[in-house]
């Protein structure tokens, strides 16, 4: 089908597919580990204890070859993997998914904001912003550790800061960009995402929270699109991504992050939240605050208002923004 955002044509995408889920058990103490090796091979994963017992899920948009992932956990975990017969593989028809995903989407309060799918009627408590995020194949409905870290820095950062031009990396859902406009009743957003069922996604959920006018959304991979490398455009940066790209980025988001400007960067590991820090640090940038929520960090990082050295980047490869957007929750 052709897909067209605000009058952007996006071109050719495949109709929703047939999704593929992988549940096994995994020791406590591999949680870290198993979830870096498996996150490359899967469109959603999530981990989580059941009954004293941790456990592993994946979704993935082709038939699991179990040999592959067990190799993959064998040179991670060891002798820990678990046998063939613990892993429990179930084809699942993508709308049969969708539904079975908001049927299980409660809402949740996290900060000053009220997530909730469409299929909840029941009011917002007293105080709260409500955000109605539907997921569709995009990621970001405030249950995953990621997501919940970034509404939790954005909730503290509106408590001393007002920003006016916010950039959600990655948007997926387009659940932060919104939760920024409605925090910041002055500001606007451009939400960008590889995936352009995830920008369809983001613009269908902005407008029925009533902030379409204010939140712009499209397709971009990294920071190619143009007007995403002018020098301090935004003032705010929001990225649930990963690890990887994120570090590769950080050049870009320093160029597009105007002085005295904040970033919130998530979809890390707690592990991997030292490298992405150091790699920020790098290109001028200061760590202030970071959250631990299970095993995912959310960091908030600054620019100085003085810094006004341009990064240089020897030589940029090109690579894929893989987005929370098709990593599930």
């Amino acid at each position: 089908m052709t897909v067209a955002v605000d009058g952007e044509l996006l071109g050719e995408v495949e109709p929703l597919p047939e999704l593929w889920q992988v549940r096994f058990p995994i020791p406590a103490d591999d949680v870290d580990e198993v979830l870096a090796v498996v996150d490359e091979a899967s469109e959603s994963l999530a981990a989580y204890e059941e009954e004293g017992q941790w456990v592993c899920e994946l979704i993935m948009r082709h038939a699991p070859d179990l040999d592959e992932l067990r190799w993959r956990l064998e040179h991670a975990i060891g002798e820990d993997v678990p046998a063939e017969s613990d892993f429990t593989v179930e084809r699942l028809a993508a709308q049969d998914w969708l539904e079975a995903t908001r049927r299980a989407f409660p809402p949740i309060a996290v900060g000053r904001f009220w997530v909730h799918g469409s299929h909840v009627d029941a009011p917002p408590p007293a105080g709260h912003v409500p955000l109605l995020i539907d997921a569709g194949l995009a990621f970001g409905t405030g249950e995953h550790g990621s997501t919940h870290g970034c509404l939790v820095a954005i909730d503290r950062l509106a408590r001393r800061h007002r920003f006016k031009r916010v950039l959600d990396m990655g948007c997926g859902t387009a659940i932060l960009a919104i939760a920024a406009v409605k925090c910041w009743p002055g500001a606007r957003a451009l939400a960008v995402d590889i995936d352009p069922l995830a920008a369809v996604t983001a613009q269908t959920n902005a407008r029925v929270n009533g902030v379409g006018g204010r939140v712009r959304t499209g397709t971009s991979d990294g920071y190619d699109r143009p007007e995403l490398r002018r020098t301090g455009r935004f003032d705010l940066i929001l990225a649930n991504i990963l690890a990887g790209p994120l570090c590769r980025m950080a050049p870009d988001l320093a160029i597009s992050l105007a002085p005295g400007g904040h970033a919130v960067l998530a979809g890390l590991l707690s592990t991997q939240a030292d490298a992405v820090a150091e790699a920020h640090r790098r290109v001028g940038l200061k760590l202030l605050t970071r959250y631990t929520i299970g095993p995912w960090a959310t960091l908030v990082l600054t620019k100085a208002r003085g810094h006004r050295r341009r990064p240089r980047v020897p030589h940029r490869s090109h690579f894929h923004v893989t987005s929370w957007a098709q990593k599930g929750g």
